[in-house]
Formats: structure tokens, sequence, C-alpha cells
């Protein structure tokens, strides 16, 4: 079973989600046509949550390098202002 709210896996015999405390309905209460579409809604937000850690790591990737490219500028901005005094 899939909390409708956090898409968290539970347990099929739970009544409330234990990540998120939402109500869960239980598939024996509900119409077929609504078990298909609280399966299709959480497959959907697996896809979402999924190309959202994909662009929050690129975006960290891109952080990390912008950050060794200034390290690199200071040492050498560094070493030259050390050599330079020679």
């Amino acid at each position: 079973m899939v909390c409708k709210k956090c898409n968290a896996q539970l347990p099929d015999n739970v009544r409330f989600c234990s990540y998120c405390g939402e109500k869960v309905e239980t598939e024996t209460n509900l119409h077929p046509v609504q078990v298909n579409l609280q399966q299709s809604v959480a497959e959907e937000r697996k896809v979402t949550n999924s190309k959202d850690e994909s662009k929050k790591a690129a975006t960290q990737k891109k952080v990390v390098n912008a950050g060794k490219i200034v390290l690199a500028f200071a040492i050498v901005a560094i070493a030259g202002w050390v050599w330079s005094k020679d």
C-alpha cells in the first residue's frame, strides 16, 4: 500500500501513514478504478521525485565545480603574490 500524501510504502494493515500521519484508505473499501488511480498517481510521484533529485544533484555538482574553480584562482593569486615579493 502507498500513502497518497507522501508516497511512502506502507504495510496493508495500517490506518494512518507512519511517516506523515495521513489517514490511509484501505483498498478493500475502494472501487477498482480508485485503486488504479491511486497507483497511477503514486507512480507519477515517483517519476517526479526522481526528476527532482536528478536536478538537485546536477545543481549541487555545478556548485561544487564552481567552488573548485574559485579555489584554484585563489591559489594562483596567492602564489603570484608570494612570488612577486621576492
